[in-house]
């Protein structure tokens, strides 16, 4: 079961440690929900939510997008026309069959080779932002560990603002070695904090390899056979 937003603090928390005190007194009570937030946001990048509407059909062209698009964020993946819940495998339109068009009222998916009768409806698959709240969460259980690493990556880092502002304070009577020191400290944290996250999901180059396989392609094929090579023609430009 996912967590929800009060869990996600927790884990948080955990990761703060003696650092909570101090970053609610410097940045607010509501520190730790804005880092989430931030988090939240980010993961809804690397990781949108897919999500899948069934429209009716009008008779028209221009279809106003499903609830839960957000514009500038969200992108359609793929349209199913026409689109019956009995149909094993529903005709997917080609890229050049529709298009996302902006129109005076907004951006609408415009049908350009056909228009679904009153009697008709279409799926529409989509990405969408993840939302964490008190009582629920879109996010997989499984990445909840690495958006509470994320999340402590952004508290760190604002722990790290509030200690550098303090070591330029010339009104403050305190060791300003210490303050820079505790700043980078915490930058630190961000860091590990930060590509754990990246770890966990997937994004981390330095451990996440494409994957790959050798063979052996005997160059000379070409040659003995008089046809042509394996992956060109004999001819060059």
């Amino acid at each position: 079961m996912a967590s929800v937003v009060g869990e996600i603090e927790s884990k948080v928390a955990e990761r703060l440690q003696d650092q909570l005190s101090i970053l609610s007194k410097a940045r607010g009570p509501g520190a730790i929900s804005r880092a989430i937030a931030s988090a939240v946001e980010q993961y809804s990048k690397d990781r949108p939510l897919e999500k899948a509407v069934s429209v009716d059909g009008d008779g028209g062209f221009d279809y106003a997008l499903p609830s839960g698009f957000v514009d500038g964020f969200s992108m359609v993946q793929a349209i199913y026309y026409p689109y019956l819940t009995t149909d094993q495998d529903p005709p997917a339109l080609d890229p050049d069959e529709w298009t996302m068009f902006r129109t005076a009222t907004g951006p609408k998916i415009r049908f350009l080779a056909d228009s679904p009768t009153a009697s008709e409806d279409f799926l529409v698959q989509f990405t969408a932002a993840h939302t964490l709240s008190a009582s629920t969460s879109t996010i997989p259980s499984t990445d909840d560990e690495a958006v509470a690493d994320l999340a402590a990556a952004e508290a760190y880092l604002m722990l790290a603002g509030y200690f550098a502002v303090q070591s330029n304070d010339s009104s403050i009577q305190v060791d300003s070695v210490d303050r820079r020191t505790k700043a980078q400290e915490c930058r630190d944290q961000a860091a590990a904090y930060r590509k754990s996250y990246s770890r966990k999901i997937g994004a981390d180059t330095e451990t996440v390899r494409p994957a790959s396989a050798w063979g052996d392609v005997d160059s000379a094929f070409g040659d003995f056979t008089r046809s042509d090579y394996f992956a060109h023609g004999r001819r060059r430009f």
